[in-house]
């Protein structure tokens, strides 16, 4: 069992665990307010799609190695239009995932799995106050993944913070 995780406060981290979308960063420990990495977050988002690690063997990126665990996942995530290829030829997979870049996966994978958004949770429209110098793609998305409630409300809800670290305890209320 994991030790740092309180089950009857921690509904979605258990969720996650038991359905082996999220695993503890060692056998007994979860480790909830450290950050998802990109590697972590794409692994995630690949075992909630039930892929076939067999048939994803390539990869791009020179800083994604075949011996990785989450090298057939990333495989995965390019062919899919998840995870878009980018000049530089790396995708610093071991880098904490930004809640804008979160933010742009999960419509890319919600596109690529053909899934709806519900839209009765939250249907009022984003004042984010801090959207400045974040992507169009980005500035698309937001409303739809804000109006099905996807991401764990801030303090200040004109707040978003696109560039902050997104926890293991956020990803797992997300992927819950």
């Amino acid at each position: 069992p994991l030790t740092d995780v309180k089950m009857w406060r921690d509904y979605h981290i258990k969720f996650v665990y038991d359905k082996g979308f999220m695993r503890g960063t060692s056998e007994t420990i979860f480790s909830p307010d450290s950050t998802i990495t990109k590697g972590m977050f794409v692994t995630v988002l690949g075992r909630m799609a039930k892929i076939n690690e067999a048939e994803h063997q390539g990869s791009s990126f020179e800083d994604v190695k075949e011996s990785d665990y989450f090298f057939p996942y990333i495989s995965w995530a390019v062919g899919n239009g998840i995870i878009k290829e980018n000049a530089e030829k790396n995708f610093f997979p071991d880098d904490a995932i930004t809640r804008e870049e979160a933010l742009v996966m999960l419509a890319r994978y919600a596109d690529a799995q053909k899934l709806s958004y519900p839209t009765t949770t939250n249907a009022s429209q984003p004042r984010f106050t801090d959207t400045d110098g974040t992507s169009q793609e980005f500035k698309e998305t937001l409303p739809l993944l804000h109006a099905a409630s996807v991401f764990p409300p801030l303090e200040d809800n004109d707040i978003f913070n696109p560039a902050g670290a997104l926890t293991r305890q956020e990803a797992a209320v997300i992927f819950e």
